[in-house]
Order: C-alpha cells, then sequence, then structure tokens
C-alpha cells in the first residue's frame, strides 16, 4: 500500500513570489533584441507595429461609420423617399426596382415577408394609404452595407378596416454593380400612443 507522503508535492512558497516578481521582465524585458532598436522596450515596439498595422489597414480599427460619403448618405435617403412613396400608390413596378431578389421583411410578430409578398399586396390594392411617412432617419455605413433606422407612421384601410400605427424600423442596403439596392427590413410596432 503506497503512503500518502509518496504523493506530496514539494512547494517552496518563494518559488511564486519569485516568479511574480519577475514576469513584468519576462514579459516586458527591458534588454534589447535584434528586432529593437538600443534603448527600445518591447512594449514601444509592439505600439509602433500596432500604428503602422492601422496605417496599412486603415478599417482594421473602425467596425462602424456613421460618416458614410454624403453622396451615399444622400442616395440613401432617395432611395428611401422612392420606396416608400411607391408603397404608398402601391407601385409594385417602382417596388420591384428598389428590392433585391432575395429581399426579407420580419415584421414585430415575427412573420416573415419576401419580395413576391411585398409586390402581390401591393398590386391587389387591399391596403390604401392615407400616410406612409418615416421620420427621424438614421444612417450607419459597414463597408458597402448601409443600415437606415428610424420610425415610419402609417395611415390607412386594409380589406376596409382602418389603420393608424407607428413602428421603428432598421433597413438594409448593400452597394453592388448597379448601386445600392434594399435588401432586409425589420419593423417593430409601437405601442398606441408612443410614437
Amino acid at each position: 500500500m503506497l503512503e500518502m507522503s509518496q504523493f506530496r508535492v514539494r512547494f517552496r512558497p518563494t518559488t511564486f513570489l519569485h516568479l511574480s516578481y519577475r514576469l513584468p521582465d519576462m514579459l516586458f524585458p527591458r534588454t534589447t533584441s535584434n528586432c529593437l532598436r538600443a534603448g527600445q522596450t518591447l512594449p514601444s515596439f509592439f505600439a509602433i507595429i500596432s500604428i503602422a498595422f492601422m496605417l496599412v489597414f486603415p478599417s482594421a480599427g473602425q467596425q462602424t461609420s456613421t460618416r458614410g460619403s454624403e453622396q451615399d448618405r444622400n442616395a440613401i435617403l432617395q432611395l428611401d423617399d422612392e420606396y416608400q412613396a411607391a408603397v404608398k400608390k402601391n407601385d409594385a413596378a417602382t417596388m420591384a426596382r428598389h428590392l433585391s431578389d432575395d429581399y426579407m421583411l420580419v415584421s414585430s410578430s415575427g412573420k416573415t415577408y419576401f419580395k413576391p409578398d411585398m409586390l402581390a399586396e401591393a398590386k391587389s390594392g387591399t391596403v390604401v394609404y392615407e400616410i406612409q411617412d418615416d421620420t427621424d432617419r438614421t444612417v450607419r455605413f459597414y463597408g458597402d452595407t448601409a443600415v437606415l433606422t428610424g420610425k415610419l407612421h402609417e395611415k390607412g384601410t386594409q380589406d376596409g378596416k382602418p389603420f393608424d400605427v407607428w413602428v421603428v424600423f432598421s433597413d438594409v442596403y448593400m452597394r453592388r454593380a448597379g448601386g445600392w439596392i434594399y435588401v432586409f427590413a425589420q419593423a417593430a410596432r409601437l405601442p398606441a400612443g408612443n410614437p
């Protein structure tokens, strides 16, 4: 039978203490090496490499930009204006030009609508809009993708029944060979009396 003393690990408390004093020197040596100039420490070397990397690859440090070019921002807002006007008039042809073939809308109930659904509803004329206006619009750019957010006020009748709703929305546009195209939307209905 083995005795427990055979499994005892020899631990000297001063060993850990000694390592903790040396750890900063191991991570950030104050000596120079072949890749460093005399007097330059490792942290400053990493800072120089990081700055050089950001200059060579400027998008590496930038995840989002609210500042696309003014021309792109105006193009997105104009496309949104045109699309909302087409929806208000049930103009399926104009809507079709703005929507990508794989367009999808997700409603606050979780129901999804695709380009054929949107065009079929417009052609049917079951929805008659009195108001179809959006406000508080903001455009953010992520490379060749633009996200438009805002509020939309819709008022009219559907199958003869009146409605008057406000929704918050996110619309996604992508830059493709022919310009910007509307690819995705998500809308959430606001509670009554909370525009």
